[in-house]
């Protein structure tokens, strides 16, 4: 089959299921911004695809893949070949296809020079059966060359061409193929378009209004180029030289743009799928990837002819979805599970999902989501709370979702106790997690809630300055403020209305009291809390820094988020700059205990409603979640997070520490070196423990409306357009209607 698709830079992470899922019809078509034309109409252009007959719906396949597709690279897709790249044993890349789950090694090396090595940026292949590998070097000198060759299948070099030749193409943006028919393939660099003929040399250019973001060709040859930032897409006229009309896509998050089989181009944000017709400026839906079971973003997608679809996501590997009548939305003798979102979906919550979904014999997962795509926190809240009250309420709750009241669910009874499901587990013990992080998370006497991954939050600065202060309160924090007139205080380069609202956050339970359905915004407490703001606000100079204006005493405190070890020992060295002691200084709290902070930012954190009326199949998704394992707890690492069970950290400590024995790293600014930074060893990694040991929850975010309320009415103040009177009085008020209103 003729059919071309784009490549797709991913890593997948999860083994190809072989499934056959049934799911719910795409639903009713739907079109974006375009003009002229109406929902499924089809003008002069394309006859767009009926995708809403009734009893029909799509089917969803799993397709043989030979080897882990985890280590798969650059990928791309044809219609009956999967082509995708991998790293050999040498480090060098190596070429493959897969048909039929049997895969076959193309023949295909890359120039041998004295000192290169080579990563591949993209694979592609076109209608008659030539490769195309866009690379460049490995290492520093990445962004300083970029190639593009052409291969037969048997391995032969067609031709081999320097990019940084043609006309207005950086070596330092990224670069993008697509062949283009007839033996042609067409590139983009930033706003430069250029085509090239079978014989590698340039036959026309067009120069974009905006960069290119993606690049695809229509079944009859026509190049058409998206730009992200614009949100248009283009005709590219490359025997004029120009530009063609600029149209408006269904979609504004695309990621996905490739050929349809009638002519017309598939377009999807890796959720959903719209057929677009360029010519009449119309487009009809086509589905949804969560209703047929994806849940995932997908990475690709190719149009197969006769109502069938190959699909790429990550969770899933290589799929088919066939339009079939007859195909039901739930699979038979499943029962439902409905999590909760409050906010977007994050990708990693449709992967726990799709995995459960996967791998469960009784129960499948519906995610529910409360709020995003514009609607209020504050209403999402409500409406979540009133499922709750109504006995309608999710069997599960993504607890670091927006605005979530986490101490007031835990007070009320709301959350389960995870310990007794732990105890009867046998995937997974609370044994294994960090006693810290279980601490951290056992509120109310309940164990609410564990996550795979934290990072700490916490200040820093010059030991003859600050001395240890791993405890202190608001009041020890204004008298030492107030000690230092002539010296700012740094919070992260933030006002005194952004101060106040993050102090608050780390000090939400001193002023909420979630059984009476009160707050405390105009006690003297909160007052002391906006004159620490005050002395925190800094107007800081153009040319300023943070590290340097410590150690030269210009700078008292400097905020730090800690994902590890290895930061903690960084962050120590440059805030003295080799030359004198650093230490770290807890955040102030109200009451004078510990303000290190653990923040859960990027990984989800489940608790189980007691309301839940299927609590059972709701521990075996969060059994199946907390039961993930990281051999070596360097995947949490590259995820900027540290993971929570104790042998993956020590594991990860450890393996910092050896790769850090002999490194030679420098820190240096405007071009000049200042400092050799030491290597992490043990005595950074026991200082990180000790720092986990004293760390507390953050229990409330800055999406939460209370949050937003402070931040709104304090910026009246810093303005100086209300009293501080004023300003608390109507704050109180307004914190106390919110209460009030969303008690459960």
């Amino acid at each position: 089959m003729k059919k071309r698709i784009n490549v797709f830079w991913f890593i997948l992470t999860a083994l190809l299921v072989l499934a056959c899922v049934s799911c719910s019809p795409g639903g009713k078509q739907g079109s974006g911004n375009q003009e002229p034309g109406k929902e499924g109409e089809t003008g002069e252009g394309v006859a767009l695809g009926n995708w809403e007959r009734e009893g029909y719906g799509f089917v969803k396949e799993g397709l043989p893949v030979s080897g882990n597709v985890s280590s798969f690279r650059t990928v791309f897709l044809t219609g009956d070949r999967i082509y995708y790249t991998l790293i050999s044993a040498e480090g060098g890349p190596g070429f493959y296809c897969q048909e039929n789950g049997i895969q076959k090694e193309l023949p295909i090396i890359l120039p041998s020079e004295e000192g290169s090595t080579w990563h591949v940026e993209s694979l592609s292949v076109d209608g008659g059966g030539m490769v195309w590998v866009l690379y460049r070097p490995v290492g520093k000198a990445r962004y300083s060359a970029c190639f593009l060759a052409k291969y037969t299948q048997q391995g032969e070099e067609v031709f081999r061409k320097d990019l940084s030749a043609l006309p207005g193409f950086s070596m330092e943006e990224s670069i993008l193929a697509r062949p283009c028919g007839n033996g042609e393939i067409c590139l983009a660099s930033g706003r430069e378009c250029c085509l090239l003929g079978e014989d590698g040399e340039q036959k026309g250019s067009v120069i974009l209004q905006r960069e290119a973001s993606l690049l695809v060709a229509d079944v009859s040859g026509k190049v058409y180029a998206y730009s992200q930032a614009e949100g248009r897409l283009t005709g590219l006229d490359f025997g004029k030289g120009s530009a063609g009309k600029r149209m408006s896509l269904p979609l504004e998050d695309v990621r996905i743009l490739e050929p349809a089989e009638n002519g017309g181009l598939l377009v999807s944000d890796g959720k959903e799928l719209f057929e677009y017709d360029p010519e009449g400026e119309n487009s009809v839906r086509i589905l949804s990837f969560e209703d047929c079971g994806i849940l995932e973003r997908a990475e690709g997608v190719l149009d197969c002819g006769e109502d069938s679809f190959l699909i790429l996501a990550p969770g899933d590997g290589f799929l088919r979805l066939s339009y079939r009548e007859g195909a039901a939305p739930q699979e038979a003798g499943k029962e439902k599970l409905v999590l909760a979102v409050v906010g977007e979906i994050p990708q990693t919550v449709r992967s726990d999902a799709a995995s459960f979904n996967k791998e469960s014999a009784g129960y499948e997962i519906e995610i529910r989501q409360y709020g995003g795509e514009g609607q209020e926190i504050e209403d999402a809240i409500a409406r979540l709370n009133a499922d709750l009250i109504s006995g309608d309420g999710p069997d599960i709750l993504d607890l670091s979702g927006d605005g979530i009241f986490i101490s007031n669910y835990a007070q009320k009874g709301m959350l389960e106790d995870l310990r007794p499901y732990l105890e009867g587990s046998s995937r997974v013990s609370v044994e294994e997690f960090l006693p810290q992080v279980v601490e951290a998370y056992t509120l109310s006497g309940r164990l609410v809630g564990l996550p795979l991954g934290f990072r700490l939050r916490f200040m820093m600065g010059l030991t003859s300055v600050v001395g240890e202060r791993l405890e202190w309160s608001v009041e020890e924090a204004i008298d030492f403020l107030e000690g230092h007139p002539n010296q700012q205080a740094l919070l992260g380069r933030i006002n005194g209305q952004s101060a106040v609202e993050i102090l608050f956050r780390y000090n939400a339970d001193s002023f909420l009291d979630y059984e009476n359905g009160t707050c405390y915004f105009d006690s003297e407490e909160f007052r002391s809390l906006v004159r620490l703001a005050e002395l925190l606000d800094s107007d800081t100079p153009e040319r300023f820094s943070e590290y340097r204006d410590i150690s030269r005493g210009n700078v008292l405190l400097h905020a730090l988020t800690c994902t590890n070890a290895d930061d903690l020992n960084h962050g120590l060295q440059v805030t003295g700059w080799g030359k004198e002691a650093a230490s770290v200084a807890a955040y102030p709290t109200v009451d004078g205990s510990s303000g290190i902070y653990l923040e859960t930012e990027g990984t989800p954190v489940y608790g189980i409603l007691s309301a839940g009326r299927r609590k059972e199949g709701a521990w075996e998704f969060v059994e199946m979640c907390l039961a993930k394992t990281d051999e070596n707890g360097l995947a949490a690492y590259l995820k900027s997070l540290s993971p929570t069970k104790t042998s993956e950290l020590e594991n990860l400590m450890a393996d910092m520490i050896r790769m850090s024995e002999g490194a030679d790293e420098h820190y240096s600014e405007d071009g000049v070196e200042w400092l050799a930074i030491e290597p992490m060893d043990e005595k950074d990694a026991e200082l990180f423990r000790e720092l986990l040991s004293r760390a507390r929850l953050v229990t409330v975010d800055e999406t939460n409306p209370v949050s937003y309320i402070i931040y709104e009415e304090m910026g009246t103040y810093f303005d100086g357009e209300k009293s501080l009177d004023e300003v608390l009085d109507i704050l109180q008020r307004r914190a106390q209607l919110y209460m009030s209103e969303n008690q459960y």
